[in-house]
């Protein structure tokens, strides 16, 4: 059977009044009142007085920072193209867009550590504005919640105030996204020629993305197989190819398709591992349970229901990850949750909730693209979040951060199923609040730096 596609009109469109004699000038106060946009800058605003009030820029390096922070202010005395000479001999995890980005940055605002972690705050509040875009396109309304959303999810509030990789990332991830979006929208419109130019400028960003962080990898793919097989149209193909293949000259100076230095920075007991790590996908999407878990929903009638819940509780207990306190392999996971699991063994086999919850969602969403029944665009950020969590199996280390890679996208296309029960989304928002302001007090009040003889601070 030949699907349909379900691509909606922009948002922006739709929300048009359509009722005779009604018209946008008699809605202007309204409009401006629940405008997305008004509700990102407030937020935005919000956010911006308290890094700059508390003074949240001047801390302790933080985690990666202390390897960064050496290097952008080597970089900012060199040459723009000099992290592309170096990028084979670097002991970091990253390409050379990033270096060369701070380059740029300090080439205006001067180098220093307050400078560096500056471009991050700004980076941040550019990921809000694309992600409240993303939220505008998706649905009619983009509610104030979705939007504010953006900066609770896990870690968001601490890239704000770190000179780390996920800012640069996450803000080119989701404006290729929404480039990409953008441009299929216009492809109806056999006048405007602008989409295979969209397109390509949609695969370079997200190439540079791929760059920084190569476990975005997957999505690339996804988009490029979404092109081919339901948009069916060339250039929404050819745009993530153009990511993909900007990686290949690095690929080949690295030898490998992570830099070499990627295991550099490691803690020496896991540098050496190699293979398959099911626990660390599996520990990853609990990490999206506990936050994601409003959208969890489980028909009792339905034996494919039960059957999936039974095989997610095997799969768990037979290959899911080893927290307790005796077990030296736990610091691969490290992040709030292995943080709060020290409270007791209950905690721990606690766990397996948000992991079956995630477990039943992941399987709800292969069920929407197998159907075809919802929002393509909806279908395309499931798609890229689940082959992110399993491109992790190759990874030996599992911490919660790196769920940034794929969580904004699995959390805004779940938002019609968060949202649908009120009082589950609002107790959600208590802890994921809590926890962003235990993580930014935890950054203002470290003493010690990356390396430490604390291991389990290394990658929280």
């Amino acid at each position: 059977m030949r699907t349909t596609m379900t691509i909606l009109p922009p948002a922006e469109n739709r929300s048009i009044p359509k009722e005779p004699g009604e018209s946008l000038h008699s809605r202007l106060s309204t409009i401006v009142i629940s405008s997305p946009w008004v509700v990102t800058a407030f937020t935005g605003s919000i956010v911006v007085a308290l890094v700059l009030g508390l003074g949240l820029l001047s801390h302790v390096h933080y985690n990666d920072e202390n390897f960064y922070n050496r290097l952008i202010r080597y970089y900012a005395g060199q040459n723009i193209l000099t992290p592309m000479h170096d990028s084979a001999n670097q002991p970091i995890a990253l390409g050379p867009t990033f270096f060369i980005a701070h380059r740029l940055w300090s080439g205006i605002f001067g180098p220093g550590e307050f400078q560096a972690r500056a471009f991050s705050l700004t980076l941040m509040l550019a990921a809000s504005a694309f992600w409240t875009s993303i939220a505008i396109r998706l649905y009619r309304a983009a509610p104030s919640a979705l939007i504010a959303a953006f900066w609770i999810l896990p870690f968001h509030a601490v890239f704000a105030i770190c000179s780390l990789a996920e800012p640069f990332m996450l803000a080119l991830l989701l404006a290729s996204m929404r480039l990409w979006m953008s441009a299929v929208d216009r492809i109806a419109n056999r006048t405007d020629k602008s989409p295979p130019l969209l397109f390509c400028l949609s695969g370079l960003l997200f190439g540079v993305a791929i760059n920084c962080k190569v476990p975005l990898l997957p999505i690339a793919m996804a988009m490029a197989l979404f092109g081919a097989l339901r948009i069916r149209n060339v250039w929404s193909a050819v745009g993530p190819f153009i990511a993909i293949m900007t990686q290949i000259p690095f690929w080949i100076s690295w030898g490998n398709v992570f830099p070499p230095g990627q295991r550099h920075g490691m803690m020496p007991q896991f540098a050496h591992m190699s293979g398959l790590y099911a626990d660390t996908a599996i520990h990853l999407l609990t990490v999206c349970g506990t936050v994601i878990w409003p959208a969890f929903r489980f028909e009792r009638k339905s034996p494919s229901a039960w059957i999936t819940l039974a095989a997610g509780a095997a799969l768990w207990f037979a290959l899911g990850p080893q927290l307790a306190l005796s077990d030296e392999s736990r610091y691969r996971f490290a992040g709030p949750v292995l943080q709060a699991s020290y409270v007791g063994s209950i905690f721990r086999w606690a766990l397996i909730l948000p992991f079956l919850a995630a477990w039943q969602i992941l399987f709800d969403c292969v069920g929407h693209i197998r159907r075809n029944d919802i929002d393509q665009f909806r279908q395309l950020l499931m798609a890229a979040a689940a082959l992110s969590l399993v491109a992790f199996i190759r990874s030996p280390l599992g911490f919660d951060r790196y769920v940034t890679c794929f969580l904004p996208l699995w959390w805004i296309a779940l938002w019609p199923e968060i949202r649908r029960y009120p009082v589950a989304m609002g107790l959600s928002f208590v802890p994921l609040t809590i926890q962003a302001g235990l993580l930014v007090e935890k950054v203002m009040s470290m003493k010690l730096v990356f390396g430490s003889p604390l291991p389990h601070l290394a990658g929280f």
